[in-house]
């Protein structure tokens, strides 16, 4: 199998598009050590800028993720998506009870009164 590394360490698309891997074997990729490559998620080829793909290649390899995962991630935030753990509504709603649990907290250090409480007893 011919296989063309990219930057962030994984088989480009480049070698799928222009023919070079059989369908046999780029079938064999899904799910065997490519980060993120399923049936399920919709490839697309897109136009970009030399510089602005190395500028993509650099962060992708410093954050240790590929290229498709850096532009999802970027897509999802300048579109604004919830992304990370508060993309759930059950972790959202949390957070929200716990924020409205702090302002209803008196002002104090809560350490003091643990302490007061325990040794009342």
């Amino acid at each position: 199998m011919a296989e063309h590394s990219n930057r962030a360490g994984g088989v480009s698309n480049r070698a799928t598009e222009v023919g070079i891997l059989s369908p046999n074997e780029r079938s064999s990729l899904v799910g065997v050590g490519i980060s993120g490559y399923t049936a399920a998620m919709t490839k697309v080829l897109v136009s970009l800028d030399k510089k602005l793909l190395e500028r993509l290649d650099q962060e992708a390899a410093q954050r240790r993720v590929s290229r498709s995962a850096l532009i999802a991630e970027l897509a999802a935030k300048g579109l604004g998506e919830h992304i990370g753990p508060g993309a759930h509504p059950e972790v959202r709603e949390a957070l929200r009870r716990l924020q409205e649990l702090g302002r209803k907290a008196p002002p104090g250090d809560s350490t003091v009164w643990i302490r007061e409480d325990r040794d009342s007893h």
